[in-house]
């Protein structure tokens, strides 16, 4: 496709992105909905004193 509208396939994606995003708003779509994706990485093994400490450090000393 891209070679034959002679365009970079960065711009076809973005056409493509774009027409989808169109095509799914709330404007045309009644039944959309924002489904934000959620990950739950498990409980916080530090104390809320050592976060500052661990988001400072190197990565090799994020190991508890």
């Amino acid at each position: 496709m891209a070679n034959r509208q002679d365009r970079p396939i960065s711009d076809i994606i973005c056409r493509a992105t774009e027409a989808w995003m169109d095509k799914m708003s709330p404007d045309h779509n009644p039944n959309y909905k924002i489904d934000v994706p959620v990950f739950h990485a498990g409980e916080i093994r530090i104390s809320a004193e050592e976060m500052r400490d661990k988001a400072n450090s190197r990565p090799e000393t994020y190991l508890i």
